[in-house]
C-alpha cells in the first residue's frame, strides 16, 4: 500500500480472501469499478468517505491489515527471509501437515495467501 494509507493486502488478495472467507469486519475497504478498470481506492468502510479520486465504484471488498489477519488465523508463523520475501506457515502438530506460502511484496499478502490456502484445504470454513 502507498505511504498515504494503511498497510493492507493487495486488492486481488483481499478479493480472493473475501470470496473464500466471507470475512467483512475490517475497518478498511477497497473500492473499485471492475468494468471500467479504474484505480482502486482504499478508505474506511464508509461509502460516503471514499477517497483516491473522483470516480464510480461499483464494488467494495474488505481490506485486510496485518493485525486483523494475525487475530483471525489459527496458529501461524510469519517471518521475513534473507531474500526479502515474507513467509507464512501454518502447521497441524497432530498430523505434522504444513501449509507454507511466500510473498515478495508484503507480510499482509503472505498472511492473506495463507488464509486462502487454509480455506482451500478445509482447515478454515467460510462464515455463514
Amino acid at each position: 500500500m502507498s505511504q498515504d494509507g494503511p498497510s493492507v493486502a493487495s486488492l486481488p488478495e483481499c478479493r480472493d480472501l473475501f470470496a473464500a472467507s466471507g470475512w467483512d469486519t475490517t475497518i478498511w475497504s477497497w473500492y473499485c469499478d471492475e468494468e471500467r478498470d479504474d484505480e482502486p481506492a482504499l478508505n474506511l468502510t464508509d461509502e460516503m468517505k471514499v477517497v483516491g479520486g473522483v470516480g464510480y465504484y461499483d464494488h467494495r471488498y474488505p481490506a485486510y491489515d496485518l493485525g486483523y489477519l494475525s487475530r483471525v488465523l489459527p496458529r501461524h508463523d510469519l517471518f521475513k527471509r534473507g531474500n526479502g520475501a515474507y513467509s507464512a506457515t501454518w502447521m497441524d502438530y497432530s498430523s505434522l501437515e504444513e501449509i507454507n506460502v511466500e510473498s515478495r511484496t508484503s507480510p499482509e499478502n503472505a498472511l492473506a495467501r495463507l488464509a486462502i490456502k487454509l480455506f482451500d484445504a478445509g482447515v478454515l470454513l467460510k462464515a455463514a
